[in-house]
């Protein structure tokens, strides 16, 4: 049996659908047999004694998870999220891990693995470009240090026994590290796909943390713009952040209270369902690796509507799968959400994706952690 320890901003009972969390479920969920699986995370909602390994369910597999800080990803971070993990790693973690394998899904972690645990092979992964989010110096702490979180990610990446790079762009800054893989990110095929008797009229998502990052309150000004215009839709925002009010008070403010519904942070399935019935998805990110939520949308047959960052120019086909927005600029954004209809038929949209079907990519992410030709 290969035992695997993640350290990560995680609780397996916060329903969150997708970003890291969302890799890390699928991942459990979906690994071939002969993995087991040990999560060093957080605790989010209060429920569960630091320090004090539990069993918790994932997707109908157990693991053994032991919370070592008390926050939600949502939290607003006084004290970056990223150093109450380590800390509390080093607190209430014995020096003995019993892995096979540790897995980090932020640099800083990655470095406190290899400085506590040397001896057991790092698996790293490395999601966004860090350049660009320091340039839009929103909502990380490394905004602030750029340049030593590039000698920390170099270092970390040329010490794993295994990274996997999903942003293009990071890609070509650490592809010379031998440990260095371009990653592909996915989507659960079973679970996202294609609807029968979508909702006749345009209904449009949006779906992430209400962060800066992800720039929700440009969504709501595209959707005003679409209402200026006089057409009629329908509008979801599912997600949960620091953002909310902001949000709400925008929502409300613009007179699209009747039109604009906001989820919360809710479970995969329900995500998978209301894309079923959904037309577009919106995303308004001001930087991105290789986003699940489009992948997913993609998978559901729906036709998305993004700025063209990171590698969302390639996961979109520009006419045909949906359409790259230069800018977040309402009327561009509210011009390219009237003519989805002229889109591929969702069938047709969903056949685009094929090759990040979960069950293939993360097949093959095994494979080669066992060494297997892949």
């Amino acid at each position: 049996m290969t035992t695997h320890v993640i350290v990560e901003q995680y609780d397996p009972a916060e329903p969150i659908a997708g970003g890291i969390p969302g890799v890390i479920s699928d991942m459990i969920r979906l690994s071939p047999p002969g993995n087991e699986f040990r999560v060093i995370g957080v605790d989010a909602a209060g429920h569960r004694r630091l320090g004090r390994w539990t069993e918790a369910d994932v997707g109908g597999r157990t693991i053994d998870f032991l919370p070592v800080a008390r926050f939600s990803a949502a939290d607003a971070r006084r004290v970056p999220h990223g150093i109450r993990l380590a800390a509390g790693k080093i607190r209430y973690q014995p020096v003995r891990l019993g892995a096979s394998f540790v897995h980090a899904h932020r640099v800083e972690i990655g470095l406190t693995l290899r400085g506590g645990h040397p001896r057991t092979p790092l698996v790293q992964f490395v999601h966004t470009d860090s350049r660009e989010a320091a340039r839009h110096r929103v909502e990380s702490f490394w905004r602030f240090l750029p340049a030593v979180h590039d000698l920390v990610e170099r270092r970390v990446v040329g010490a794993a026994h295994r990274a996997w790079i999903f942003s293009g762009a990071a890609f070509e800054r650490l592809q010379g590290l031998p440990a260095a893989r371009r990653g592909k990110n996915w989507f659960d095929e079973e679970l996202f796909r294609v609807g029968v008797g979508r909702r006749a009229g345009l209904t449009i998502a949006w779906i992430g943390r209400f962060e800066a990052s992800k720039d929700p309150l440009a969504a709501v000004a595209a959707l005003a713009e679409l209402r200026r215009a006089g057409l009629s839709f329908d509008a979801w925002f599912a997600g949960a952040g620091s953002l909310r009010s902001d949000l709400e008070a925008l929502v409300e403010r613009e007179g699209l209270s009747e039109q604009v519904e906001l989820l919360g942070a809710v479970s995969p399935s329900v995500i998978a369902d209301r894309l079923r019935a959904t037309s577009a998805l919106l995303v308004t990110s001001r930087w991105e690796g290789q986003p699940r939520a489009v992948l997913e949308a993609l998978g559901s047959g729906v036709g998305v509507v993004a700025v063209g960052v990171g590698d969302i120019p390639l996961l979109v086909r520009h006419g045909r799968t949906g359409f790259v927005a230069e800018t977040t600029a309402p009327g561009e954004l509210s011009g390219l959400l009237a003519r989805v209809g002229e889109l591929d038929t969702p069938a047709e949209i969903a056949e685009s994706v094929r090759g990040h079907h979960a069950r293939i990519v993360i097949g093959e992410m095994f494979a080669a952690l066992r060494g297997d030709p892949s």
